[in-house]
């Protein structure tokens, strides 16, 4: 299990990296100045991220998904029964949460536990966290209701975008057209500066994505390995 530990301006990010060989990234975002706390894409080990979040001197407030793929939100139905939190997930997704179990455990042979305590929300621009808020930006293409999280100075990118690759589209939902156009928005709309916290693998920041994505756009590498 690694984690790492980033701060930057009032935040606190804690990477937890989850589920084995699927090595899934998991966020903790803490707001130093209220202490309030939001998690991102909860895949697997449950107990980890509880005791981290319970380390921490802040209050959870809620969940966000990125997108529906068991090895992003299969520790979510847990953690928000024993935080009493929401999760928040696309609507366009609703059908992959549905069948999030039946993948869960054909492809990594575990049962979990689809959220009951969740908002499927839809077209929605901000959600409110700290003093600020927080930007929903859609990004079809890995899945119908992929989206991707910006506090502006860092922004989770899901399986939409990964360090030097683009997320797959072979899986139900996706598409490879929308994803390419959805990388190029999110990239356009973002400051240099920005660091990409994505599913799996490594951060870098908007301005080396910029440089990779001139070179690769038209057939960016896909990201379906595990390491």
């Amino acid at each position: 299990m690694q984690n790492d530990v980033l701060q930057i301006g009032q935040y606190e990010i804690t990477t937890i990296v989850t589920g084995g060989k699927w090595k899934e990234n998991c966020y903790l975002v803490k707001h130093i100045h209220t202490g309030e706390m939001v998690l991102l894409d909860p895949g697997d080990d449950d107990d980890v991220i509880s005791d981290i979040i319970n380390s921490q001197n802040g209050i959870l407030t809620m969940i966000l998904l990125t997108h529906a793929h068991h090895d992003h939100i299969g520790a979510a139905g847990q953690l928000c029964q024993s935080f009493d939190v929401m999760s928040y997930l696309s609507k366009r997704d609703a059908r992959l949460l549905r069948q999030a179990p039946l993948y869960a455990a054909r492809f990594a042979g575990r049962t979990i536990l689809v959220p009951d305590q969740i908002e499927l929300y839809e077209d929605i621009e901000s959600i409110p966290f700290g003093n600020s808020q927080i930007s929903v930006i859609a990004t079809a293409g890995h899945t119908l209701g992929s989206v991707c999280y910006s506090f502006g100075d860092f922004v989770f990118t899901g399986d939409t975008l990964l360090y030097e690759h683009v997320g797959r589209t072979d899986l139900p939902g996706g598409n490879e057209q929308e994803i390419l156009e959805a990388v190029h928005n999110l990239l356009e709309i973002s400051v240099d500066q920005c660091f990409i916290f994505s599913g799996h693998g490594r951060r870098w920041t908007i301005a080396k994505a910029k440089e990779w994505w001139q070179k690769y756009q038209i057939q960016p590498p896909k990201y379906n390995r595990f390491e």
